[in-house]
């Protein structure tokens, strides 16, 4: 019997906000002139930042961008909620805020391994 055939298991739009969150944010529409240090004391207004890095423009584009790590999946996803497509602290221009892919939890959670791996013998 076929059934369930029909259920398409990859398309449930309802948990692809809370599966795609993460505690790393990519942020778009920054200064072309934008510099890490800026990008921490703008987004440490909103949360622990971890670790952060600007983006500079490619092929003479008039946008930078950066990637922010938080602390904690919540922190980074009131930002993405508040912050996206609003003006952030310091800045003139409305940014946009989205999860990064990066952190390694692809399909069925990252098993994390294989950072910094042991020395070659001699």
């Amino acid at each position: 019997s076929h059934f369930g055939s029909r259920i398409a298991p990859c398309r449930r739009v309802g948990d692809l906000a809370a599966m795609a969150a993460s505690d790393n944010l990519f942020i778009g529409d920054l200064p072309p002139t934008i510099n890490d240090a800026q990008v921490k004391e703008i987004f440490s207004a909103y949360g622990t930042v971890l670790s952060c890095k600007a983006i500079l423009p490619k092929n003479g584009g008039t946008k930078g961008a950066a990637l922010v790590k938080f602390s904690s999946v919540e922190e980074a996803q009131w930002v993405q909620e508040n912050l996206n497509g609003n003006l952030a602290e310091g800045l003139d221009q409305p940014i946009v805020v989205a999860f990064s892919k990066g952190g390694g939890a692809g399909k069925g959670g990252g098993g994390g391994g294989g950072i910094g791996g042991g020395g070659g013998g001699g």
